[in-house]
């Protein structure tokens, strides 16, 4: 796009468009022409002016290629359809327009694209081929199919709430937002194949289909250069770029409801921070992928962390028990009752279960560690013994035969101990709930693993 451009000024742009010059060749007049069926098409041209048009009842198909131009706002107006190609464009705005498709391909360039909450796309809208938008805004009253493909978006934020079926494939994207928004029943979103450096759903509700398979945290791209007012810089006709590495990543899920949503061959535990607050994800499915193990918080929240880390891994814990995964679910069961356990660290009337989660907690690990489980079974049962032998007159010496003697019998202790004259009842009480506690967790390790 450095060579040479035909100028025009906006009015000669409206006009064309708009019908003033209805018929024009391609050979009549360089820059624009109309092809046999009607519909405008720019080639090669500049527009320095910021480009208006309101209330127009019916815009020709407009076909834009190989063109920089300045802010393009439409309100409330009829249009075909645009399609941009190879294309700088600093703003295109739609507000309560009526149009067929807008198709966005083949390395254009935009600062932002917003569509409001009164527009009607009755067919698609499409962006691929290469293109990059430094942000995206939709939130049209009617958006039957949108197609995202091979193409970079700064900030994408989602605030549709009617039928939508939307695929994004193969793409970068630095900030994904489904923010205020909710996926209307029989809709069809999939995200596949994408990098994204900060995924949020924010007071969303999915009440359809979500399908996410093969996220990527995005680390190293490049992106749009942003001034001081958030704007991104147009130098000479271009926007600006600059390389990102080892940029941090973020998973953020609050206040919302992901319904029935899947994760599929995704590591989200390559992403460096999962925020979590408040969310539903009782019916999410996952193949395949590998669940975050450490919960941040949204910062106004702290003092609520062990019960929000409970929420989380106890939903994981659903998760995994729901596709018959006993190992994984009982690692997610291990975190949260430590979380739990955080949770009434400082409450004085749960002194009891306190002790019973340290006990579960020390002797395997909540079913998760059985060499933990062994050792601690092994340990308490031969301390104990000891006790036991030395209450019947035995000390330590060097007769091995003894020792080997006594060692054999070890497993008839528990009967022979509390029936021992010299225990009274409380004490029979606290052996028979220690060791039928380790004995219990132990148990249970075995028929989970």
């Amino acid at each position: 796009m450095s060579e040479l451009k035909i100028t025009l000024t906006a009015k000669e742009f409206i006009d064309a468009w708009t019908g003033a010059y209805n018929g024009v060749k391609k050979e009549d007049r360089k820059g624009y022409w109309q092809d046999n069926s009607g519909n405008i098409k720019f080639e090669n041209i500049q527009v320095n002016e910021n480009i208006y048009i309101p209330k127009h009842e019916q815009l020709n198909y407009l076909s834009i290629g190989n063109s920089n131009l300045r802010n393009i706002r439409i309100d409330h107006a009829k249009a075909k359809g645009f399609t941009f190609e190879n294309t700088v464009v600093e703003n295109f705005d739609l507000l309560s327009i009526d149009t067929n498709r807008i198709e966005v391909r083949k390395d254009t360039t935009i600062g932002a694209l917003s569509i409001d909450n009164n527009c009607v796309l009755k067919e698609k809208f499409e962006i691929t081929d290469g293109a990059r938008i430094c942000k995206v805004q939709l939130g049209a009253r009617e958006l039957k199919k949108v197609v995202i493909e091979s193409s970079f978006i700064q900030n994408f934020i989602w605030k549709q709430d009617s039928f939508c079926v939307l695929n994004i494939t193969d793409c970068k994207i630095e900030i994904l937002k489904f923010k205020q928004a909710v996926i209307i029943k029989d809709s069809v979103f999939q995200i596949s194949n994408t990098s994204v450096n900060l995924l949020e759903c924010s007071t969303f509700i999915n009440t359809a289909w979500l399908s996410i398979s093969g996220l990527r945290p995005l680390v190293d791209y490049e992106r749009f250069i942003i001034d001081e007012k958030e704007y991104p810089i147009l130098k000479d006709g271009e926007y600006q770029f600059e390389p990102i590495t080892n940029a941090k990543t973020t998973l953020r899920l609050e206040n919302s409801d992901l319904g029935k949503t899947s994760f599929v061959n995704c590591d989200l535990t390559a992403f460096d921070e999962f925020i979590f607050y408040n969310t539903k994800m009782l019916e999410v499915f996952v193949a395949g992928t590998k669940l975050p193990t450490k919960i941040t918080i949204p910062k106004d929240t702290e003092n609520e962390k062990p019960s929000q880390e409970r929420l989380a891994f106890s939903q994981f814990k659903k998760m995994a028990d729901n596709r018959g995964d006993n190992v994984q679910a009982t690692e997610f069961l291990a975190l949260e009752m430590d979380a739990y356990a955080k949770q009434i660290a400082n409450q004085e009337d749960k002194g009891g279960e306190r002790i019973n989660l340290w006990l579960n907690k020390f002797s395997s690990n909540w079913g998760n560690d059985w060499v933990q489980a062994v050792l601690v079974t092994i340990g308490v049962n031969s301390y104990l013994f000891t006790l036991y032998c030395f209450s019947l007159g035995y000390t330590l010496g060097e007769d091995c035969d003894l020792f080997w003697e006594l060692l054999s019998n070890m497993s008839a202790t528990y009967a022979a101990l509390i029936k021992s004259c010299g225990i009274n009842c409380w004490q029979n009480c606290s052996l028979k709930i220690v060791l039928g506690s380790f004995r219990t967790n132990f148990n249970m390790f075995l028929a989970v693993k």
